[in-house]
């Protein structure tokens, strides 16, 4: 007999299958890929954001402060599981969906293995994804990506990154001490642009210089908070062009912003992965 969580997990699934033209067996068959922890996981009530979620996460500890966040690393769309697994069901071999749904397990790093699917979601149809691919990798180690079949091959490291959020959320929680502490607000100083040096961590170590002109090599970020624009394109600017040709921005909608050495790359890219170039991710001061 299944809990009221399972049955409510069920229930979203085959809402969403029925929005993506799955027929029922499908949508039953994808739901059978999750493991009974995330199956039975709590679905809190989202009354605000109006999408249903499931909490499979710790809270972010900042400042010795536990922080729970709709959205967050715990609270997960439910729809952004279901698009992972049924683009690992279209996509990965039977040994690699079963290595996927052990690595989706992983309280700690969850939300990054599902978002290691979202480059392939939309992707151009005749196209083929490899998952981890070692092409042009230094030794030991692979990306996540290789899409071949096409014009060029195109080389893809996925990156899920909260850095950026964990600083905002520690500056609003010093702001609110200083402000109960009578500090005036024109007192206080306000909050660093992210770095996005780290938004490009253990992510160029991983490739060799690229030669071959039909192949490219990148990143697909998703990063909760907008990046400083100016920031981000100047340190973009500074990375070897034979280490990296492109980087994208995107959540799990069709919108991304992208960053290109030759714009030559960038209908490539917007082509074979199904891409609208939106500026959502970025702020310009």
């Amino acid at each position: 007999m299944k809990n009221n969580s399972t049955s409510m997990m069920l229930a979203e699934f085959k809402k969403i299958g029925l929005e993506m033209k799955d027929n029922g067996k499908r949508v039953l068959e994808i739901f059978g890929m999750l493991p009974p922890e995330i199956k039975q996981a709590t679905i809190p009530n989202d009354s605000l954001g109006n999408m249903p979620l499931y909490n499979f996460g710790n809270p972010l500890e900042i400042s010795n402060t536990y922080v729970y966040c709709s959205g967050g690393i715990q609270n997960h769309e439910i729809k952004h599981l279901y698009l992972a697994l049924r683009t690992a069901l279209q996509h990965l071999t039977p040994s690699e969906i079963q290595n996927y749904i052990k690595n989706i397990n992983n309280i700690d790093k969850h939300e990054d293995y599902i978002f290691e699917m979202r480059p392939i979601l939309n992707l151009r149809v005749g196209l083929k994804a490899q998952y981890e691919s070692q092409n042009n990798c230094n030794e030991g180690r692979n990306i996540d990506w290789e899409i071949k079949n096409g014009e060029y091959i195109i080389l893809v490291e996925v990156k899920n990154r909260i850095k950026s959020t964990i600083a905002h959320l520690k500056y609003c929680l010093e702001l609110s001490k200083k402000l109960k502490a009578g500090i005036a607000p024109e007192n206080i100083s306000l909050p660093s642009a992210p770095d996005p040096v780290d938004l490009f961590k253990n992510i160029l170590e991983k490739y060799k210089d690229q030669t071959d002109s039909r192949t490219l090599q990148g990143a697909w970020i998703s990063s909760i908070i907008k990046e400083d624009e100016n920031k981000l394109n100047e340190y973009f600017e500074k990375i070897d062009s034979k280490k990296i040709q492109f980087a994208i921005f995107s959540g799990w909608d069709n919108g991304a912003y992208i960053l290109v050495k030759d714009e030559k790359y960038r209908p490539i890219l917007l082509d074979y992965f199904s891409l609208i170039e939106l500026k959502d991710f970025v702020l310009t001061y």
